[in-house]
């Protein structure tokens, strides 16, 4: 009976099959220096994750990470770089999983809606570097905020900008 079991319920070991690729965003904003990003619960579990999605037929990475700021966390803003990365996860749908490698790429929030379309759906916060650290539990995900964060206030001290970039 496990064997049987064991068989029909995919492991982790049985995801080594060809992944499907999203894109996701880290959205961010810097204040007085300091870089800050936006976190979103994801809707199944309420885990803290960035908002992330597969494209549309015609879509760029970056328009698609874009578009998922919009529906998943509320926030408009610009991609600021290419992808810091990729971070792999399993998408668990009834009975089966499946492999997902998500670009990512920083997003400068330019504006924080009060209305979009995952909103009751799911939560958002706010979260300095050291907070975010604590909060994201997807394997790789904060070493590619690291990553993000050091081309975020590079870019932010080249700027010259002494304000929220």
């Amino acid at each position: 009976m496990l064997e049987t079991v064991k068989q029909l319920w995919p492991t982790r070991e049985k995801l080594t099959g060809p992944a499907i690729t999203q894109a996701g965003v880290i959205p961010y904003a810097v204040k007085d220096g300091v870089a800050v990003y936006l976190l979103v619960t994801s809707r199944r579990t309420g885990r803290w994750i960035f908002p992330k999605g597969g494209c549309d037929a015609g879509e760029s990475a970056p328009e698609c990470a874009a578009r998922e700021a919009r529906e998943e966390a509320g926030v408009k803003g610009e991609v600021t770089g290419p992808a810091v990365g990729f971070y792999r996860d399993r998408k668990v749908h009834p009975m089966r999983r499946k492999l997902i490698e998500v670009a990512m790429y920083p997003l400068r929030v330019s504006e924080q809606l009060e209305d979009w379309p995952e909103k009751d759906e799911r939560q958002r916060h706010w979260a300095t570097l050291e907070e975010a650290r604590k909060l994201l539990t997807t394997p790789g995900l904060f070493e590619l905020v690291e990553r993000a964060e050091e081309h975020i206030l590079a870019a932010h001290e080249a700027s010259g900008a002494g304000h929220q970039a």
